[in-house]
C-alpha cells in the first residue's frame, strides 16, 4: 500500500478553464482527482496557484504547478503508506508552509489529497464515502463517534446569486444557500422558496 508515483497534468474543465489533475499510484491501483475552480474568490479563501503567463490561458496555465507536483510533492510522498491520510495531509501542508497556501496553491494540495483518499479507498476495497467515515472515526478526538452509521445526504441549494457577479442584483451578498432538513418534501419547499424569490425580482 505504499505510494509508487505521484504525477500531475493540466486539464480543462467544462468551461474551458485550466485546472490541475493529480494521479497517485500504488502497485495495485491508481486514482486521479482534479481541483475545482471557483467563479470568484473572497478574501477569506486560500490561494490558487497559476503560472501567471499572460500569453497562455490569460495567465491561468499550470505548467509550473504541474512541475511542482512532479518534482516537489511526488518525491516527498513516494514510499509512504497511502492509508495514512492524516499524516499525508499534514505533510502536504508542511511542504507549503504558508498561511494562505501561496507556495504550492490550495488547488495543488486539494487535488493531491483527494487522489490519495480515493486511492486509499481502493486499497481498502471500500466505497469512498465509507472510507472517509473510517478515517473520521479513526482520527476523531471527540467522544461522539459516528461509528459507521450513515444517513442520506441532503443537498446544499443556491436560491440566490448576487451582485458579486451581477451589478443589477439587489443584495450585497454573493449567494444565499439553503441547507434543507427533514424529509424528502424539502424539494417542494425549495421550489416554492425559489418561485417566491423570483416574484420579488431578486433572482432576475
Amino acid at each position: 500500500m505504499r505510494i509508487k508515483s505521484v504525477t500531475a497534468r493540466q486539464i480543462l474543465n467544462g468551461k474551458g478553464h485550466p485546472t490541475l489533475e493529480v494521479e497517485v499510484q500504488t502497485g495495485r491501483h491508481r486514482a486521479t482527482s482534479s481541483a475545482p475552480i471557483a467563479a470568484s474568490k473572497s478574501k477569506y479563501e486560500f490561494f490558487d496557484a497559476y503560472d501567471n503567463d499572460l500569453t497562455r490561458f490569460k495567465g491561468e496555465s499550470l505548467d509550473i504547478i504541474v512541475d511542482n507536483v512532479n518534482r516537489v510533492i511526488g518525491p516527498e510522498l513516494i514510499g509512504k503508506n497511502v492509508l495514512d491520510q492524516e499524516d499525508l495531509d499534514s505533510h502536504l501542508l508542511q511542504l507549503d508552509n504558508t498561511l494562505e497556501r501561496t507556495h504550492l496553491g490550495v488547488n495543488t494540495l486539494t487535488a493531491t489529497s483527494q487522489a490519495i483518499a480515493k486511492l486509499g479507498a481502493m486499497e481498502s476495497e471500500l466505497p469512498l464515502f465509507k472510507y472517509l467515515r473510517v478515517l473520521h472515526d479513526y482520527s476523531s478526538h471527540s467522544d461522539e463517534k459516528l461509528n459507521s452509521q450513515y444517513i442520506m445526504p441532503h443537498p446544499v441549494v443556491t436560491v440566490y446569486r448576487s451582485s458579486q457577479h451581477d451589478s443589477s442584483k439587489h443584495l450585497p451578498v454573493q449567494e444565499i444557500l439553503v441547507f434543507p432538513k427533514g424529509g424528502f418534501s424539502y424539494v417542494r419547499d425549495l421550489v416554492n422558496m425559489f418561485n417566491t424569490l423570483n416574484d420579488l425580482n431578486l433572482n432576475e
